[in-house]
């Protein structure tokens, strides 16, 4: 399987700045290291691992009202690359308009092979992390609509079909629900690399990032250092 680093959205808050999209040879050097070094088991591990991460070292930069932390899964095919990395800088926009949503971290646009449905063309794919005062039922309101909004139809012309945006809730804080019509954590979110690896970059990002607080940093990796542990600990005395 070949991987393609696509123009990429920022991997820190965009506060200023109107450019969702960028260029930048260090994070296309940085993300192409990942991808080469990364493993099925790693990355598994790593998605569990970026989320909490996410959400312990960005929580305090999110307005209170905020208090939920959300992931969402975005991709798209129909359409040239500029088109398609464009919808998503739209799609940025409006949620950081958004006054229910703060825009936490973004990861780059990934450009990886369809499943299902492989006569189609290879899809774009990034990971957006929010904070934010919708419920779940709210927040799906909002995917659907923005969805429509950038072009999907109301039923897709079959299953894995081709589209022209696609947002799915990987996770929201910790709630588990499944039900006919949403399920969270997304069903597909172990075994996908279109969510695994976005994910995994997050994460290194992040702890880069923390580097001037490395204390922080090792408090967090102890913690999952202790639970990994502890959780093989048990299946090996059973």
């Amino acid at each position: 399987m070949r991987w393609i680093l696509a123009p990429s959205f920022p991997t820190h808050t965009p506060r200023t700045s109107p450019h969702y999209l960028t260029h930048a040879a260090t994070l296309r050097y940085q993300a192409q290291r990942i991808l080469q070094q990364a493993k099925p088991h790693t990355r598994i591990h790593q998605s569990h691992r970026a989320q909490a991460v996410l959400n312990r070292t960005l929580h305090k930069r999110i307005n209170p009202k905020h208090r939920h932390i959300i992931t969402l899964g975005i991709g798209a095919n129909l359409g040239t690359k500029q088109a398609i990395c464009q919808r998503f800088a739209h799609l940025l926009g409006s949620l950081t308009r958004n006054k229910h949503c703060t825009l936490l971290a973004t990861s780059p646009i990934l450009h990886n092979p369809p499943f299902g449905y492989t006569n189609q063309p290879y899809f774009y794919n990034a990971i957006i992390t929010l904070a934010t005062s919708l419920s779940v039922v709210e927040l799906f309101a909002l995917v659907f609509y923005l969805e429509r909004r950038f072009g999907r139809g109301r039923k897709r012309a079959f299953k894995n079909a081709p589209r022209t945006l696609d947002i799915d809730i990987i996770f929201y804080d910790k709630v588990i629900i499944k039900r006919a019509y949403l399920t969270i954590p997304h069903h597909g979110f172990r075994t996908r690399d279109s969510v695994l690896l976005p994910l995994d970059f997050m994460l290194r990002q992040v702890l880069e990032s923390k580097s001037t607080n490395p204390q922080g940093v090792s408090r967090a990796d102890l913690y999952f250092h202790r639970r990994d542990t502890s959780r093989s600990s048990q299946k090996s005395a059973r």
